[in-house]
């Protein structure tokens, strides 16, 4: 979630050998990847435990405080675990 350019998301798929999807405000892809638009509202066009782990990396700092709420619960709607990675702490 919050996948930006998906370089990182792209290599985890490869090291791993998994299947990964990104989804951000805006496709900044420049890697083949399956993409979700976030929506304004902070929802996903997902259903509720679609993905087995939801990934925000270095992701919360970029989002107002009071969103920060919404943009967790919705990582947890979508993902049966969630792993939060914030070198810049900033969770509200």
């Amino acid at each position: 979630i919050g996948c930006g350019i998906g370089i990182t998301a792209k290599d985890i798929e490869d090291f791993f050998k998994v299947d990964i999807a990104g989804c951000d405000i805006e496709n900044y892809l420049v890697v083949d990847l399956p993409f979700y638009k976030i929506s304004k509202q902070v929802k996903l066009p997902l259903q509720r435990s679609q993905f087995d782990l939801a990934l925000l990396n270095d992701v919360l700092h970029h989002i107002d405080k009071p969103k920060q709420e919404q943009v967790i619960s919705e990582a947890l709607r979508v993902g049966k675990s969630v792993f939060i990675f914030e070198f810049e702490p900033s969770i509200g």
